[in-house]
């Protein structure tokens, strides 16, 4: 069993950036294969990947690693911000298994449905939100099975083969109800949820995203993120921030029973960030990566 401690995570980029330099310019990884981030490279070696988020499908922390997008070059849009644009590269990317929420950012302005209403498609209307064609019928084009529920997640993934593409789209857009506290009434009789009940989570997902990906005799890398532990801290609720933390954690645990139990040639890599940030909590940023290692190597 391999296990490597938690560290901080240092960028080479600026804030701004997604998938490229701060002049746009194309990153140069570790490995020395321009162009290619380690989820690329690991499809390109044979291996099954997945994508697993709590937020949406245009999150960085796990879209980074399949979609790169420009940054204010020809207006002042920021790169991140391209959310539709970044959804369809993941989409697009060849990673086997995308579980997040975000449905809104997969279908046209003008389209509902199954999380997002019509009340969701109105408040959406921001060009960079919305494809310009319905990207969960491209995902079915391109193979891959589409789950809304965690019940659905579980029946589809009972007859998965090795083969199997699954594509989860939990919520309209984040699995998580970030707003304060106060907001949320989470000091009253009949507080609002702080996740949406119906969505896995990302212990959950990762459970059972590696019913499939260990069946792949090349291996698997897999990128986790609980977007919850970003966002709650943003906004002041340590109520949300601390179930965050313990999904994070139980994901962690799952990993690690896979390790222990499994397949000891793995390994885990827990990623945290930590900064401060005036006026708010502190901001706890926790994406774990998970490579299943073999004679092929990345």
């Amino acid at each position: 069993m391999v296990q490597v401690p938690l560290t901080s995570w240092h960028f080479e980029v600026f804030n701004e950036s997604f998938g490229l330099k701060e002049d746009n310019t194309t990153i140069t990884p570790a490995s020395g294969k321009v162009g290619y981030t380690i989820l690329e490279e690991a499809i390109a070696a044979g291996k099954a990947t997945a994508l697993i988020q709590s937020g949406h499908i245009g999150e960085p922390g796990t879209a980074a690693f399949a979609a790169a997008t420009t940054n204010r070059v020809g207006n002042n849009t920021r790169a991140r911000d391209k959310t539709a644009e970044i959804a369809e590269q993941v989409i697009r990317s060849g990673t086997q298994i995308i579980m997040a929420g975000g449905e809104v950012y997969l279908l046209p302005k003008g389209t509902t449905g199954f999380h997002v209403t019509a009340a969701i498609d109105a408040a959406f209307a921001d060009a960079e939100d919305r494809p310009t064609t319905n990207l969960i019928d491209l995902a079915k084009s391109l193979g891959y099975t589409v789950v809304y529920t965690e019940e659905q997640m579980n029946t589809a993934v009972a007859s998965a083969t090795a083969s199997t593409k699954l594509l989860g789209v939990f919520a309209a857009n984040h699995t998580f109800d970030d707003r304060r506290e106060e907001q949320l009434g989470l000091n009253t009789a009949n507080p609002l949820p702080l996740y949406l009940n119906t969505a896995p989570t990302v212990a959950e997902m990762l459970e059972a995203s590696l019913k499939i990906l260990s069946q792949d005799p090349e291996g698997f890398f897999v990128v986790i993120e609980e977007e919850g532990t970003d966002n709650f801290a943003n906004n002041n609720n340590a109520v949300g921030t601390v179930e965050a933390l313990r999904r994070a954690d139980a994901a962690i645990g799952v990993a690690m029973n896979y390790v222990n139990t499994k397949d000891p040639n793995t390994l885990v890599f827990p990623v945290v960030q930590v900064r401060m940030s005036s006026g708010s909590l502190m901001l706890n940023y926790l994406i774990l990566l998970i490579l299943s290692l073999t004679s092929k190597g990345v």
